[in-house]
């Protein structure tokens, strides 16, 4: 049998997969198909038996375990003894942050399931393998933590640079640097609406006559709906009255 570089096994150990991606992440680096293939070919290498597999896609890694659809029906089959180790391919795909993997192991951990990561040597059947689980778990958590940080600095810099980010309300445009510019005729249009609704109009009102006089809805320009299709539920989630204040 290969050396399994701190991953030995027994070749009768009956072994389940654990994948998980976020919608935040990136899927093209990471898919659940990438890691399920890595997977399968780890236990093809170790001759293990794969007797079970959950994937949940689109689920952060904040959210514990047992609160995710393919988590919960996991730690079911672990109680039941359907397989003795949970093998995933990073430890950060079983939770984002300490508590979440911790609760994790812990609940395999009562089943009797042992934890193994396919790229880092973690195995939690033994006292070296727990302890650099507890480690990686950690900086696991340091990882997310660092990145969120450095997400949100990135995003001051930008706006107090005025940049924009997110979809562009109508009355104004982006120009090449991001900031927000006016748009002059469709200012107009949006202080129209807003002294009309003042002195008593309504937005479904102010969507007819918009839409009688073919003046072009805010998707239109856009290239992402019809000229002249202008609704209240539109006009009432893009915040357009913005401008009116603005120029």
């Amino acid at each position: 049998m290969p050396n399994t570089n701190g991953h030995g096994s027994e070749a009768s150990e009956r072994v389940a997969l654990c994948m998980r991606v976020s919608s935040e992440e990136q899927r093209d680096r990471e898919t659940i198909e990438i890691q399920r293939e890595f997977l399968q070919e780890y236990c093809r290498l170790y001759g293990l038996e794969v007797a079970q597999v959950y994937a949940d896609d689109g689920v952060s890694g904040t959210v514990p375990l047992h609160e995710r659809p393919e988590g919960r029906r996991l730690l079911e089959d672990a109680k039941e003894g359907k397989f003795s180790t949970l093998l995933v391919y990073r430890l950060d795909r079983l939770g984002r942050s300490l508590l979440v993997i911790v609760d994790a192991h812990d609940r395999l951990q009562a089943c009797g399931v042992t934890l193994k990561s396919a790229t880092e040597p973690i195995d939690t059947s033994t006292p070296s393998g727990r302890l650099i689980f507890q480690m990686l778990a950690s900086f696991a958590e340091y990882e997310r933590e660092t990145i969120r940080e450095g997400t949100r600095a990135g995003l001051h810099r930008a706006y107090r640079g005025s940049r924009h980010f997110g979809a562009v309300p109508y009355g104004y445009r982006t120009d090449a640097q991001g900031r927000l510019q006016v748009v002059p005729e469709e200012a107009k249009i949006v202080r129209e609406i807003v002294s009309n609704v003042a002195e008593g109009s309504t937005l479904y009102a102010e969507a007819k006559r918009l839409n009688d006089l073919g003046v072009p809805t805010p998707g239109w320009r856009y290239g992402s709906g019809p000229r002249g299709a202008w609704r209240t539920s539109r006009m009432a989630r893009r915040r357009s009255f913005e401008t009116a204040v603005s120029s």
